[in-house]
């Protein structure tokens, strides 16, 4: 009995610990939200410096593109992902999985905040649409084969980002 007892006050004490962190955490992104020293602001940073060096093969092999005319493209996928609207860019797969996506739902209800290169070779691109709902950031992922001239988006995933604040 004492051992329940005891694997119980571990238990509940770990739970509120976690909690506590949490909270913390939330606290301090609020706090430092616009100040350009939160999580979220830092990671927009760096991942905008690195963009160019990660769309470096897919540019040099694609000199029809930027990286300033692949972030925009790469917007307008993730707008028509989040609107559902089919385009013929849009593989099979992934046309059956946004049907029925409800995460969209909520992404479409969202301010859009940036858009970031994931990764690139010459033939294919990953990009990162980030938005926001005031209290954490959520991504799009989008992957975008390149082959014959034209480009197919081969799928589409969400996650949770930074924690922005309360």
């Amino acid at each position: 009995m004492g051992v329940i007892i005891l694997i119980i006050f571990f238990v509940v004490g770990i739970f509120i610990a976690t909690k506590i962190a949490e909270l913390k955490t939330r606290a301090r992104e609020h706090l430092l939200k616009g100040t350009g020293f939160s999580y979220s602001e830092i990671n927009g940073k760096i991942d905008n410096s690195m963009d160019e060096t990660k769309a470096k093969k897919f540019l040099a092999a694609h000199p029809e593109y930027t990286l300033e005319s692949i972030k925009e493209l790469i917007k307008n996928f993730a707008i028509k992902i989040i609107n559902k609207t089919e385009i013929k860019e849009f593989s099979p797969k992934l046309v059956e999985k946004m049907q029925s996506d409800s995460k969209i739902d909520k992404l479409a209800k969202m301010e859009f905040k940036r858009v970031n290169i994931g990764a690139a070779n010459t033939n294919f691109l990953s990009g990162i649409v980030t938005y926001s709902d005031g209290r954490d950031e959520y991504c799009l992922g989008i992957d975008i084969n390149y082959s014959e001239n034209k480009l197919t988006i081969l799928r589409y995933y969400i996650y949770r980002g930074a924690e922005i604040g309360f």
